[in-house]
């Protein structure tokens, strides 16, 4: 179950156009497996309909609790690049990129 609101939109006054929006994020998860219930906060702004900058956060998580982003949108192409720094069991963080072509 989830919850996505966008608090600020800069909207210019010449076209109309929205180079700035900001959404953030809240999400219960249940996993039935284990029998626990885990909360997670996020958000992101998108500028230029082109560039994304993301943050998350996951509550009474023993592996990770913090996540960031970044992704890049040029046409049919997206790029994206996610960094988590895993605070036990790997003992480092991860990181993942994508790229990805939509037609």
């Amino acid at each position: 179950v989830g919850v996505a609101i966008q608090p600020v939109t800069m909207q210019m006054a010449e076209d109309g156009s929205e180079p700035v929006k900001l959404v953030v994020t809240a999400d219960v998860l249940y996993r039935s497996d284990e029998d626990r219930t885990f909360v997670q906060f996020g958000a992101w702004i998108n500028a230029l309909d082109f560039l994304w900058l993301r943050a998350g956060y996951l509550i009474d998580n023993e592996l990770r609790d913090v996540s960031f982003g970044l992704g890049l949108e040029y046409e049919s192409f997206r790029f994206d690049y996610a960094f988590v720094p895993f605070t036990g069991g790997f003992g480092s963080s991860g990181q993942v990129v994508t790229l990805q072509y939509f037609y």
